[in-house]
């Protein structure tokens, strides 16, 4: 059953990656996660450790971004 959590990772996802970033960083083994992949950690009910995770790597990603165009 999907949470409200869940839910939220979505809508994250959607407004600060493109569709590809976002399929990606949901089916790649994440460090942060143990190794394990954002997707399964949220099938397992972990969707609120997923989007924190998810927003220090948005977080960093907008940096870069920023670095780079300077």
């Amino acid at each position: 059953m999907k949470t409200l959590k869940d839910f939220q990772v979505m809508e994250y996802l959607s407004k600060n990656m493109s569709p590809y970033e976002s399929v990606t960083w949901l089916a790649c083994p994440h460090d942060k996660l143990d190794k394990r992949t954002p997707h399964d950690m949220m099938q397992g009910g972990r969707a609120e450790r997923v989007y924190s995770v998810l927003y220090q790597d948005v977080k960093k990603l907008k940096a870069l971004k920023r670095k780079r165009r300077s």
